[in-house]
């Protein structure tokens, strides 16, 4: 269900009841598959909920975190202090990742 046409019908009615077509990659890929489709139930969108919470404790506990690499390997990694930080982005380079 991957890859679906939209008919005609399903174009008016998806207008008539509010439901947008960059909704459809979302509902498509949270929903629970029923007999004639996919439906995104309160229990789906827990479970995403749950996730985001998750990713976002992750994303609070590496907050000024600092990896030093060169040549494609890590040498070390620390916290930086508000300093190192910003002499760092004062000097960031353009490129993301190591």
């Amino acid at each position: 269900m991957s890859d679906l046409q939209q008919t005609q019908h399903a174009i008016v009615r998806m207008a008539q009841r509010g439901i947008q077509p960059d909704d459809l990659p979302w509902i498509m890929a949270i929903a629970t598959e029923v007999p004639d489709g996919l439906m995104v139930t309160n229990k789906d969108i827990a479970e995403i909920e749950r996730h985001l919470k998750a990713f976002t404790r992750c994303l609070r506990h590496i907050n000024g975190k600092l990896l030093i690499a060169r040549d494609g390997a890590l040498i070390t990694a620390y916290h930086a202090t508000k300093r190192q930080a910003s002499t760092r982005l004062r000097t960031r380079t353009k490129t993301r990742g190591l």
